[in-house]
């Protein structure tokens, strides 16, 4: 044991003291910072930019299109902010263009062709092209009756409301009504829209954009059209458009949370506003932190294992000592370096957590157990990585065969928005059992409550006990070979030989 030991603190000494280390510890934070104000500064730059769009207005009398730029002009006003006077969403302006007859159906084409060359150069965003029957209602089966009876988007359109809301007023007993209902009798599922392809383009916007983050401004005009033509709609059946907004004004909803039993004041007490953030952030926070802190710690270690190998010093050390109390010792030393690190991005978090008055939301229990799993985590993928080291005879090699330990970390990390949804489903009870994914899932489900039962954390914790001690065996049996070997590289078969049989 004192032989593990004294390679822990030579490892440790080593490492701590670099150039290296101090560097990547000092710039890991600033990188952070940097790249969050490069993001900041970017969104902000999008924001003052100005996007153009052309409207070709086909509706009846071409009404909507300059609506339509009332509207925007509203929004860009509310994109600015009431204190800063800054835009907080970018300034959306308006091209209205006039539209080619449609009895020409190469002049529209060429049209939009035209429209569509200003917005591969850049100059154009988008070109937005509103129907002419737009204020008909696009329910299947409506349009056939349009076209079979020659029926006025006016006059037919207050039949179809008598028939849809079952209405007994002298509009639903007119002419029209029997002819709305023959159509509605052949499509039980007149109000399921369906596909938008198959809605006719005379009934909808033809939204064409080349950027597909431009897509959300789709929806925005999306709901400025459908409004300006709901309250058309409303105008023809003679109802107030006021009067439907106040029929449709909306119920508050509260959002609370849990509801708990104060031992302290002896009262029902609801949980604070900062416990919901807490436990929405930091298990990801946690996740990022564990991976981070591995990732560096072991990349360490096993470049280590690989520079004593190539410089011969490891059959030096090997004269003293058993190849498994080298690959032990190392790995203590790794942990010991991880955990300078940690503790240096832990104590700048706690300090956040506490100007920003979050940290009574945190369990002590959580941090218990976070140094329990960090500590696991390190001691499952430094084993695998010093076992890496010692059957690699170079960096190159190592890359290599770093590609399937990735994997083996990386994978399971994709069913993380999984388990933070169900904390207690089958799929994160698994993965919590998985060693490779066990550290970093049981702490994020330890950070939602209500946690996690104390036989899954200890049957987790033994089974990445249990993963260590097999890789580290491993690693010394294979470090044992390979360390007068020159050279090819071994394959995998040969590893796996040298593991069980020596």
């Amino acid at each position: 044991m004192y032989k593990i030991w004294a390679v822990a603190k030579r490892e440790y000494r080593a490492a701590v003291k670099s150039k290296a280390f101090v560097i990547s510890i000092v710039m890991m934070p600033i990188l952070m910072v940097v790249s969050g104000g490069i993001q900041w500064w970017f969104t902000k730059m999008q924001m003052e930019k100005e996007k153009l769009y052309v409207i070709i207005d086909r509706s009846p009398g071409g009404k909507l299109a300059p609506q339509l730029q009332t509207s925007i002009e509203a929004y860009n006003q509310l994109g600015i902010d009431a204190k800063t006077k800054k835009r907080k969403t970018p300034l959306y302006k308006f091209e209205i263009v006039e539209p080619t007859p449609l009895s020409d159906p190469d002049a529209v084409m060429k049209q939009r062709f035209e429209i569509c060359q200003r917005i591969e150069t850049g100059k154009v965003m988008g070109l937005i092209e509103i129907g002419q029957d737009i204020y008909r209602p696009n329910i299947p089966g409506i349009s056939n009756l349009f076209q079979q009876k020659g029926h006025s988007n006016t006059g037919f359109f207050p039949g179809i409301l008598a028939q849809v809301f079952n209405k007994s007023s002298s509009s639903s007993k007119s002419a029209n009504s029997d002819d709305v209902s023959e159509g509605l009798s052949d499509n039980n599922n007149f109000l399921n829209l369906g596909n938008a392809e198959k809605v006719p383009d005379n009934e909808a916007i033809r939204f064409q954009i080349k950027n597909p983050m431009e897509s959300t401004f789709g929806f925005i005009i999306e709901k400025l059209v459908t409004d300006l033509v709901t309250q058309e709609r409303l105008r023809q059946t003679n109802v107030s458009s006021w009067q439907i907004a106040l029929s449709r004004f909306p119920i508050v909803l509260k959002s609370k949370n849990l509801t708990i039993w104060n031992s302290d004041t002896q009262k029902y007490e609801e949980t604070s506003k900062s416990i919901q953030i807490v436990n929405f952030i930091l298990p990801g926070l946690l996740i990022a932190l564990m991976f981070m802190v591995i990732m560096i710690g072991a990349s360490s270690a096993m470049q280590g294992v690989i520079e004593e190998k190539t410089l011969r010093i490891a059959e030096v050390l090997l004269g003293s000592l058993s190849p498994f109390e080298l690959m032990a010792g190392k790995l203590l030393g790794m942990i010991g370096v991880s955990w300078t690190m940690a503790i240096v991005y832990l104590g700048g978090g706690l300090v956040l957590t506490k100007s920003l008055d979050l940290l009574p939301s945190i369990s002590p229990m959580l941090g218990v157990w976070f140094v329990i799993l960090l500590t696991m985590s390190l001691l499952v993928y430094g084993s695998l990585f010093i076992a890496i080291g010692a059957a690699a005879g170079d960096i190159k090699e190592s890359q290599t065969l770093m590609t399937p330990i990735m994997m083996l970390a990386v994978l399971p990390l994709m069913a993380s928005s999984t388990v933070m949804a169900e904390p207690n489903g089958i799929i994160a009870k698994i993965l919590s059992f998985y060693p490779f994914s066990s550290p970093m899932f049981l702490v994020a489900r330890e950070a939602v409550p209500p946690g996690v039962p104390i036989w899954e954390m200890l049957l987790g914790i033994f089974v990445m006990i249990l993963t260590t001690i097999a890789a580290i065996w491993a690693a010394g049996r294979v470090f044992r070979i390979t360390i007068l070997m020159q050279g090819n590289p071994p394959k995998f078969k040969d590893l796996i030989r040298w593991i069980f049989k020596g």
